[in-house]
């Protein structure tokens, strides 16, 4: 009889657990489901009359996807991408007429790749190359024709090396030497095959004059 009684109890027991378990399961799950679907809103603004003015993607709080802002008259001025908080991607600007202003890619936050600037005429004015946030290589600017003013060149973020500025008629009018940063010399080519070398690495003016 006793031994029954005790049988019956464990039994009990077991089912009692077995019920109370499934309700916490089920409120756990539950909850959790609530919390996944408040971690993703897109937050829009809108300005006074009306009309948006931006739409922006979070994650968990976070910038995460789509970030758009327009100007008043309803035309896109910007089209950025991310990623967890960071910038990531294709990163668009634009005039307020809707022409392409600038465009540069980002990875995890930092600038990567080609920047380009544009004129309001669609012409490139700057190009830009990046390395994990930092200028690397040859940047090239140009004249509002399209033709190249100047080349400059950079090592982890610092000019290094020969930078050259031309006129309009794609004569060169300045040579400069950088290291690290540092202007080491500069030259303005004056024609017929001179050069006059109008600073030295103290950045003061001396009187020199070479042929070319």
């Amino acid at each position: 009889m006793k031994t029954t009684k005790v049988l019956v109890g464990l039994v009990l027991s077991s089912f009692i657990f077995s019920l109370a378990w499934a309700e916490s399961k089920a409120k756990t799950e539950k909850k959790s489901q609530t919390v996944t679907a408040a971690q993703k809103e897109v937050i829009k603004e809108y300005y006074a009359s009306g009309r948006i003015k931006s739409e922006t993607s979070y994650v968990n709080g976070k910038k995460d996807g789509s970030a758009k802002r327009y100007n008043k008259r309803g035309n896109l001025i910007a089209d950025e991408h991310y990623k967890n908080g960071k910038k990531a991607g294709l990163f668009k600007y634009y005039f307020d007429t809707g022409k392409l202003k600038e465009e540069v890619r980002y990875k995890d936050g930092n600038e990567q790749g080609v920047r380009k600037k544009y004129n309001r005429t669609g012409v490139v004015t700057d190009e830009e190359h990046y390395v994990k946030g930092k200028k690397e290589g040859i940047t090239k600017r140009y004249f509002e024709t399209g033709k190249l003013k100047a080349e400059e060149n950079y090592k982890n973020g610092k000019q290094d090396g020969i930078s050259k500025e031309y006129d309009r008629m794609g004569n060169v009018q300045f040579t400069v030497t950088y290291k690290n940063g540092q202007m080491l010399k500069k030259e303005r080519h004056i024609g017929k095959g001179q050069v006059t070398i109008e600073r030295d690495k103290t950045k003061k003016r001396i009187k020199g004059r070479a042929s070319e």
